[in-house]
């Protein structure tokens, strides 16, 4: 799919994106604003935008004079030549020091007013999450990394990768003899290139090897499946390429297969245009002129309302987390508020404002215009949704004391304390070296696993395990003691709610 094209003009959205997305790197900042007093006429321009565009603005407001202010700390003020004059001297003294005080001018408003260069744009609203790479998500799990989403139709599901997967080497370098810092150092030096990646599955630690190659992973802006007989649809974010398909086709699904229950995941969706999520609202409600909301600016209050002839579940979930923002907020408000939908997760962002996007000079300002009201709820922003059933996913870390002790004074053989040949195969097992199960018996399977390790460390092979083999293993084994998975609880309280009802239903 094609990135975004470039920003028009005017983009009239329901919150595009939330605001803690857009924290933009210092590196695109700096030396993007030009010379001291090219800076005072952008800022007064940018001044400009906000007094006669912000909606909690006027044409009696002075976003300058109040910028200024704020960054000087005076309740001074100062006529039109001397404030040129000090911000001039100021901007001079500090490259940063114009950017920061644009900021404070729109931060002042509210926090979903930006400027920004054309490639911070693209970066803060994309079309789509499409990206070059092999497509896993992962984190560092002490001295491993663990998968924790293999994208569909990526080069990392295609060779085979799962969820769930450790990643112990990559190009044959070991990752398990390395700290978690390395780590990152390493997968900065190697992203993006071909590279062959070893992996632990399961209890039995299973290892299998994948040659990958990157290549453009696409994720839809929704997608679907059936599971048990029960519709999922997630929507990534409310973007024109490929929704209109990706909806229709999935309702096109859910009735050729009767399914009367729905799951909507909205989870880490930051919003988008509001076109398509009335469209996305519309394929849901089933009776026309409902109020899904109001839409307040300055000049005139609109009413959104339905078209009908949506899709009738009979019981309809939508899943929201603290990353669910604007127009995702929005369908889920308006959808609970008109008795359609239980909400399930986790409080809601909180991004209730309508941004505009406009072209100055090199830059585009996005500019809040309007507030969205829900018929029930009413505004939301600075606030977001309360769920119904409230679930929030965990994490859930390795219960590191379950190794045991291991002395590191003396070496360990054959001979040696049932403990402590317990306590260091518990080790081997949890890096992935020794295979079968720790049995406290010093065997072949263990003067092997010993090996493997040994090598990694570039240590010579024996059967016994050194006092200075077993002091770095315990340094190595120690970055478990914060090793965590996710457990997904909203998806498991969403689903214990289904499982309920049909059990109360079959009574």
């Amino acid at each position: 799919m094609n990135r975004m094209k470039k920003a028009i003009c005017l983009l009239i959205a329901v919150a595009l994106i939330a605001g803690q997305a857009l924290a933009i790197p210092d590196y695109f900042r700096q030396g993007r604003l030009e010379t001291p007093a090219y800076q005072y006429e952008l800022a007064s321009k940018l001044a400009y935008y906000v007094q006669v565009l912000h909606i909690d603005s006027g044409l009696n407001d002075n976003p300058m004079l109040k910028a200024y202010q704020t960054v000087f700390e005076t309740d001074k003020v100062p006529g039109p030549i001397a404030m040129r004059a000090d911000l001039i001297s100021w901007f001079r003294e500090d490259e940063q020091n114009a950017g920061f005080f644009m900021d404070t001018m729109l931060w002042l408003y509210d926090h979903h007013t930006y400027i920004f260069s054309e490639e911070e744009y693209a970066l803060a609203y994309p079309s789509s999450g499409d990206y070059k790479g092999i497509g896993m998500t992962y984190h560092v799990y002490g001295t491993m990394l663990w998968a924790d989403e293999i994208q569909p139709g990526s080069p990392a599901d295609k060779a085979g990768m799962q969820a769930g997967d450790r990643v112990i080497a990559i190009n044959d370098r070991d990752l398990r003899v390395m700290t978690p810092e390395e780590i990152s150092e390493y997968m900065a030096q190697t992203r993006g290139q071909e590279c062959t990646m070893s992996v632990l599955r399961g209890s039995e630690n299973e290892e299998l090897t994948f040659e990958l190659v990157p290549a453009e992973v696409e994720i839809p802006n929704v997608s679907h499946q059936i599971i048990d007989g029960v519709g999922v649809l997630r929507i990534e974010r409310f973007s024109e390429e490929d929704f209109t398909e990706g909806l229709e086709a999935a309702i096109a699904d859910f009735e050729a297969k009767s399914v009367k229950t729905v799951i909507i995941d909205l989870r880490d969706n930051p919003g988008g245009s509001v076109v398509q999520l009335e469209e996305a609202l519309d394929a849901f409600t089933p009776k026309a002129d409902e109020l899904y909301f109001t839409e307040r600016s300055r000049g005139f209050v609109r009413e959104h309302r339905s078209s009908g002839g949506g899709f009738a579940a009979e019981k309809l979930y939508v899943l929201i987390n603290g990353n669910s923002a604007s127009s995702s907020e929005l369908m889920a408000g308006a959808l609970h508020d008109l008795g359609l939908a239980t909400l399930v997760g986790s409080h809601s962002y909180g991004k209730g404002r309508g941004q505009a996007s406009y072209f100055l000079d090199d830059y585009i300002v996005v500019c809040s215009i309007s507030e969205a009201i829900l018929p029930v709820t009413g505004a939301y922003d600075g606030d977001g949704l309360e769920p119904d059933i409230a679930a929030e996913d965990e994490k859930v870390y390795y219960e590191y004391d379950a190794l045991g002790t291991l002395k590191t004074g003396a070496a360990i053989g054959a001979g040696s304390d049932k403990a402590q040949i317990q306590a260091l195969e518990n080790r081997l097992y949890l890096l992935g070296y020794l295979g079968a199960q720790p049995d406290e018996i010093f065997d072949d399977e263990t003067v092997s696993a010993l090996g493997k390790l040994q090598v990694s460390l570039g240590m010579s092979r024996s059967d016994k395990a050194s006092t200075t083999l077993l002091k770095e293993l315990e340094e190595i084994t120690a970055c478990y003691e914060e090793a965590y998975t996710w457990r997904d609880c909203i998806w498991e309280a969403v689903w214990n709610e289904i499982d309920q009802c049909e059990t109360a239903a079959a009574a």
